[in-house]
């Protein structure tokens, strides 16, 4: 618990009668009632902090067959004297403020366009500014599109998806030209640019929203649009005739009404990343267009939007700031959600980047993702996409810490050049508010935890820059749900910022056949399987050949240990629960090993990695270590060793005797050309119902001194002159010099 007062929220089951209301209570430790509420949503948020101390929570529901009422077990909270105090203020007191706040509402309150075009000409802001000017200029001579064309054929598709990204992309180059003419034409004064930013208003308040661009054929195209409709009716609503207003609040009512009909589905499917997204993006739209005549409906879907955000927004990381759902989706969310926050806080001058998880998320990326570096993201869809820093921080991650105003975050955009086209128009706005921009710091320390996202990342230094070298490592609470993959206790590794080790496979569309097959699965990842390739999240009961991981947050992992030491950062994961089958007569999980754990000890000074595996099973089993990387393996004495891009590292398995496997390519070939990835799976010459295994990986195959013992489960590992590691199955002892 870091925030108070807590958010509550539960399951909704599918016997539950959603007519009927939930019973909330909340009582102290000793039984004295705090209160009873009857939300119709399984979330109970409260309008005022708690006093410190131990509460328990139960709920009740009304069943579907019978109507009879059940009633969950109590559950116990603690609400500590340190946790700090933020209450999120309800949508309804949102939706007054907003539409008691004229336009343009991305004003700041108690400023000028002109006193933040003043700011914007000078100091840190001055060259952005002028490339604003500049695409400002572009979008003025740029004509006016029309209504893309109703698709005609088959769904799924090749040209089907090929038009969906055309669409996809015209109308987020729409979106941008709305805010750049806008905002550069607010702060210029320059006519030209109001004259251009009309007609493209005016030509998307045209646009059908139950047409080629509505929410049935293209639900994100739609919420973007309505995004650049919302925006383009606060900055140029008071420059064009009241028609051109009516048709845009006629859109937007038509655009946002099948988003709000589909908000209830979040009750039953609450990590539904698409919906969340889409509730932030209506969210940002009502937040500017709530209140207009032709739209009667504004103000309450913005309460009910504000509300269901609030709820959302950290689903997917607890208040410590984290992204469970892949690194690539984590760039993404806050793509949209920086957009959010900057427009919450100028239309309402409420500060939600203050809320402890948007406070912090921007830890996650920085840790996840070196500045500057093409490398790979660590883990989840996406993965191999166009570098993540170079497409979000300029734009995205810059418009974020201007709103938290940290001084790590402000390092980060700035620590490798960037390109100050990309800068988000509403950057400026956000200048405009009343509190300082602070000097930038870089981030100490050398490791970075993400509990409830389960993931590690283990730096060499944290500030090097583009140069970072980086153990990555995830057992996690969600599983192979969704963007994620079924690669808990999985590791990958960035030497001096080139991929060395990767998580395998491509990500053409989710649930490709490659993406499924291959990307998502447990042997192309540096992870432990066993028999031909098994793993984690098995789509059967007793699997003789591996398939299809399942998506399931039910296999998962856990983090289990975590300590930094000297030159030592280690971590340990359980992914006992990850190695399942599923059975599709009983409708249950099948346990496929007893245990299944990892440490992983990443030491920065001598870049050496050790990674201890101890798993048990009742029956049997031939197991298996896998590395994946894009430059191929090839063998040595004592192990093999991997190159890519002038980057090299050397393996060597100890404790196990077997052989390398050498392959490359894929099972199932990527839907679009990509380039090639080799594999090296260590194999046990016999099997065996226990493995105690460590696994030395050498950066640059230094010849760093390095001694192996294993006795039973415990293994003792010294490296240069580092007293030894000990581990045995959960634990592992530290120790920074020798006796």
């Amino acid at each position: 618990m870091t925030v108070n007062p807590p958010l509550f929220t539960w399951r909704q089951p599918s016997d539950r009668l959603t007519s009927e209301p939930w019973v909330f209570t909340l009582r102290t430790a000793a039984g004295a009632q705090v209160m009873t509420t009857r939300p119709m949503s399984p979330a109970q948020a409260l309008a005022q902090p708690l006093p410190a101390g131990s509460y328990e929570w139960a709920v009740s529901y009304v069943r579907k067959s019978d109507r009879s009422l059940v009633t969950s077990q109590w559950r116990r909270v603690v609400v500590p004297a340190s946790a700090p105090t933020f209450v999120v203020p309800t949508g309804h007191e949102i939706a007054a403020r907003v539409v008691a706040k004229p336009a343009p509402r991305l004003l700041p309150t108690g400023t000028t366009f002109a006193a933040i075009a003043a700011k914007a000409s000078s100091g840190q802001l001055a060259s952005a500014y002028g490339a604003l000017l500049e695409r400002a200029e572009k979008y003025a001579a740029q004509p006016v599109p029309a209504e893309p064309a109703v698709f005609v054929g088959s769904t799924g598709t090749a040209a089907w998806k090929k038009w969906k990204s055309q669409v996809a992309a015209l109308v987020t180059t729409e979106q941008a030209i709305i805010d750049t003419l806008g905002v550069a034409w607010r702060l210029s004064g320059e006519s030209r640019y109001l004259s251009a930013g009309k007609k493209h208003y005016a030509a998307l308040a045209s646009w059908s929203p139950t047409g080629s661009t509505g929410h049935a054929t293209v639900d994100l195209s739609n919420a973007v649009l309505a995004k650049a409709l919302a925006r383009g009716m606060d900055l140029f609503g008071g420059e064009v005739d009241a028609d051109v207003n009516r048709a845009a609040a006629t859109s937007l009512r038509g655009r946002i009404a099948p988003l709000v009909a589909d908000y209830a589905d979040l009750d039953a499917a609450p990590y539904d990343s698409h919906l969340i997204e889409v509730v932030q993006i209506a969210t940002e739209a009502l937040l500017l267009s709530a209140g207009h005549s032709a739209f009667p409906e504004s103000a309450q879907w913005l309460a009910t939007s504000w509300d269901l955000t609030a709820r959302t927004m950290a689903v997917w990381g607890d208040d410590y700031g984290s992204w469970g759902n892949g690194v690539s989706y984590g760039w993404r969310a806050l793509d949209v959600a920086s957009g959010l926050l900057a427009v919450s806080t100028l239309s309402t001058g409420f500060d939600m980047a203050r809320q402890p998880w948007t406070y912090r998320v921007g830890d996650f990326l920085m840790a996840m993702t070196a500045p500057g570096s093409p490398a790979f993201a660590a883990m989840g869809d996406g993965m191999e996409k166009e570098p993540h820093y170079a497409r979000y921080a300029p734009g995205a991650f810059r418009l974020y810490a201007a709103l938290t105003r940290r001084p790590d975050h402000a390092w980060y955009w700035q620590a490798a050049a960037g390109s100050d086209n990309a800068v988000d128009p509403l950057l400026f706005l956000v200048h405009g508010l009343p509190q300082p921009q602070p000097l930038a710091v870089a981030p100490s320390q050398p490791s970075a935890l993400f509990h409830d996202a389960g993931v590690v990342a283990m730096h060499d230094e944290a500030a090097a820059g583009a140069n970072r070298s980086t153990v990555f490592f995830r057992s996690s609470r969600f599983g192979s749900f969704n963007h994620s993959h079924a690669d808990q206790n999985a590791f990958t590794y960035v030497s001096r910022g080139q991929n060395l080790l990767v998580s395998g496979g491509y990500y053409p569309w989710y649930l490709s056949n490659h993406h499924a097959t291959v990307g998502r699965a447990t042997r192309y990842k540096n992870a432990l399987t066993f028999d031909g390739g098994i793993g984690q999240a098995e789509p059967e009961a007793n699997p003789t050949t591996p398939g299809k991981p399942m998506l399931s947050m039910d296999a998962r992992g856990e983090l289990v240990n975590f300590a930094v030491s000297g030159d030592w950062t280690v971590t340990t994961g359980d992914a006992t629960l990850a190695y399942r089958g599923w059975n599709s007569s009983t409708k249950a999980w099948q346990p496929l090993l007893d245990s299944a754990l990892r440490t992983v000890a990443y030491n920065r000074k001598e870049r050496v990695v050790v990674v201890y595996d101890w798993a048990t099973s009742a029956k049997p089993r031939q197991w298996e270590l896998n590395f994946n990387a894009l430059g191929p393996f090839a063998t040595q004495a004592d192990g093999v060793k991997v190159a890519y891009n002038g980057a090299a590292a050397c393996i060597s398995v100890h404790g196990l005797a077997g052989s390398y496997r050498l392959t490359s390519g894929f099972d199932v070939a990527p839907e679009f050309p990509r380039p090639q990835q080799y594999q090296a799976r260590y194999v046990a010459g016999v099997s065996s119902p226990e493995l105690a295994a460590v696994t030395i990986i050498r950066d640059d195959c230094r010849a760093v001194p390095v001694s192996v013992q294993i006795v039973g489960s415990m293994a003792s590992v010294a490296v240069g002159p580092e007293a030894p590691l000990t581990f045995d199955r959960r634990t592992v002892r530290l120790a920074t010099a020798r006796d």
